[in-house]
């Protein structure tokens, strides 16, 4: 069971998710940036780094990294291995 977190600490599993997702996919943050140009939002590699790294995105943003990232299903087990790693 996840103890809980206050929410600097869900900003950080976002991240390390997102990041970990993006080191499997060889993909860089100038990478996203075009893949999201295609779906119609205009971020800067820069703007996307900085809203990663403090793991603060919103839901729509969230779910357009996670279809240009190809990701076809949330691993909860590996969210819960993140948390875990950060309580520990």
């Amino acid at each position: 069971m996840i103890n809980y977190m206050d929410d600097p600490q869900w900003g950080k599993v976002v991240s390390r998710y997102i990041k970990s997702e993006m080191a499997i996919k060889g993909m860089k943050y100038k990478d996203l940036q075009r893949a999201l140009e295609k779906l119609g939002t205009h971020q800067t590699d820069a703007n996307l780094r900085q809203k990663i790294n403090r793991g603060q995105l919103s839901a729509q943003l969230f779910l357009q990294l996670l279809v240009v990232l190809d990701i076809q299903h949330l691993e909860l087990s590996k969210i819960k291995q993140i948390v875990r790693h950060l309580q520990s």
